[in-house]
């Protein structure tokens, strides 16, 4: 349609194409628009008014252009003819225009203060009058000639007349184009936060929108706690900004400005500040509270010892437990996020919470640091008396005896009944073989006996069975059984004993730990004397610097068969 001119259509073409011009478009670009053709003449002018005073366009132009009644809009659209046709150098069209409105609907124009047209006006029916009198002047002159001095005067007159004419119309043109300079482009002195975006156009204040937003989202919350510290940025915390509200609001700013309030507004150096629209998830920030929960919250350890998977005896110091102040940390989240300042490029946040202090009560745990004694014996790790035996192992493995303390092994084993796990295996009864629950365990108390011995501790009680037992020699068995036979030692020296028991497939072994100071540099290996195939002596050899020191009595067994 811009191709060409609005005559060439159809009645219904044009009145459509107006209105969608009107209705989309400033006021002054539709009839720039419309008027931009040299060929137009003043149909195209009666056409315009056929459209505006249309019930829809007339409401809308109304309101864009601040106009309160149909006067004025006709007053408004004939100013802006005027100001464009003078701005294009329409001339022909202009005079034609300016000569149908008649005398009376000018000076109403050169009187409307919507549209600065005085200067355009007067020009306009200054040239009318100067030409009627020029006619004039031209007529008198034959009649009679004036005098030189007045001659001159008019000259002077016209010339001055002329300067401000011309005046007048550099400037109103310079405002015209200041105006459609700024049609498509961000006014002067408008700011995002600390951002000058004036003269921007539309384009590039969107990415210029889109760059202010990301560098925002990207900026870091750190949390920290003992030491320790974790960042997310403000994005991955919940907030999230939209750009599109103020993007529309500059796009379409000076929509509904008049032509002078525009320029009034080009020309003000008054600084205009912009904000983007910045909201807050909560539903994220609980997110990252639980990963916080979760890397920062930890359970109490109390110091103890720990045998690793090379049977190594180490004493772990306790650690702290700490539980995080999940209500404090959602207010110090919602603090920075719901009240956000621009002004900080980064926040920290010290997280609190509730410390459960470790114990680490017994410092002469630490001071285990030697195995004194070891003993293994073999046996079939499967079935009822397998399964006996490696429960019963796994209640010694981890005692500890503090100096003077009796290690009872009824106390920590049993009892040996169903309620306590141990299921029906093999036991010696009068001389023979039964079924009953525990079966085996004497196996771990024999073999702790022979561990015992040679970590030189002192037999409180101990009985042998009543016939041999293969996994140990005669004379170094001890046997157990309900409440009595019970198999005691007391731990002898100024340290604690740590006893660690474990099974494999096929083994057995107890290790015997305390402090290295503890035996004073004695080893100790017993031995068993046979006064015949019924009687057994059991004796302790003590051992210094590789020399024997000293003979201990231990035992007296007696064997049925």
């Amino acid at each position: 349609m811009s191709e060409r001119s609005i005559l060439s259509f159809n009645k219904e073409e044009q009145q459509e194409y107006l209105k969608t011009l009107f209705l989309t478009q400033s006021t002054e670009k539709a009839l720039s628009k419309v008027l931009v053709n040299e060929n137009q003449n003043l149909e195209v002018c009666k056409i315009i008014f056929s459209v505006i005073n249309e019930k829809r366009v007339k409401k809308h132009l109304k309101t864009i252009n601040g106009l309160k009644s149909k006067e004025e809009l006709e007053k408004y659209v004939r100013a802006m003819i005027i100001a464009i046709l003078d701005r294009k150098k329409n001339n022909k069209i202009l005079d034609a225009f300016i000569n149908n409105l008649g005398k009376a609907n000018t000076l109403k124009l050169y009187n409307f203060d919507k549209i600065d047209n005085k200067k355009i006006i007067s020009r306009y029916m200054d040239n009318k009058k100067n030409k009627q009198e020029n006619i004039k002047q031209n007529d008198n002159e034959i009649k009679k000639e004036k005098p030189k001095s007045k001659k001159i005067y008019i000259v002077l007159i016209i010339f001055l007349s002329l300067v401000l004419i011309g005046i007048g119309t550099y400037f109103t043109i310079k405002s015209i184009k200041l105006v459609s300079y700024y049609e498509d482009k961000i006014y002067p002195n408008f700011y995002v936060y600390d951002i000058n975006i004036s003269e921007k156009t539309h384009d590039e204040l969107k990415n210029t929108l889109e760059e202010i937003k990301q560098e925002i989202l990207s900026r870091n919350v750190k949390f920290e706690y003992n030491g320790q510290t974790k960042e997310y940025k403000v994005s991955d915390l919940g907030l999230t900004i939209s750009s599109y509200k103020l993007l529309d609001k500059l796009t379409h700013y000076s929509d509904k400005f008049s032509f002078r309030e525009k320029l009034k507004k080009i020309k003000s150096e008054e600084k205009e500040q912009f904000t983007l629209d910045i909201s807050y998830d909560e539903t994220k920030a609980n997110l990252i509270i639980k990963e916080l929960q979760d890397k920062y919250n930890k359970k109490k350890k109390d110091g103890n010892l720990f045998i690793n998977k090379n049977h190594e005896l180490k004493y772990i110091e306790g650690v702290d437990g700490f539980k995080l102040d999940d209500k404090k940390l959602k207010e110090d989240i919602n603090n920075i996020l719901s009240k956000f300042d621009l002004t900080k490029k980064s926040f920290d946040i010290t997280l609190t919470g509730t410390v459960n202090k470790a114990k680490n009560n017994n410092p002469n745990l630490k001071t285990l640091n030697k195995k004194i004694a070891t003993f293994t014996t073999n046996f079939e790790n499967y079935g009822a008396r397998g399964h006996n035996i490696t429960l019963a192992a796994s209640r010694v493995n981890g005692t500890i005896l503090q100096p003077g303390e009796v290690f009872s092994y009824r106390k920590i084993v049993g009892p040996y009944i169903t309620s306590n796990g141990y299921q029906s295996a093999p036991v010696q009864f009068n001389g023979g073989t039964a079924y009953a629950p525990g079966g085996g365990v004497c196996q771990l108390s024999s073999t702790l006996f022979n561990a015992q011995l040679r970590a030189g501790l002192s037999t409180v009680y101990r009985a042998n069975h009543g016939a041999p037992v293969a996994y140990v020699p005669r004379g170094l068995d001890a046997t157990v059984s309900g409440d009595d036979p019970d198999y005691k030692f007391k731990n002898n020296y100024k340290y604690p004993v740590y006893i660690a028991a474990y099974t494999t497939a096929t083994t057995l072994t107890v290790d015997i730990w305390t402090n290295d100071k503890a035996t004073d540099g004695k080893t100790f290996e017993p031995y068993v004397v046979a006064k015949n195939q019924n009687e057994y002596t059991t004796y302790l050899n003590v051992y210094k610097n590789g020399k024997k020191i000293e003979t201990k009595y231990v035992a007296y067994s007696y064997y049925i068969k």
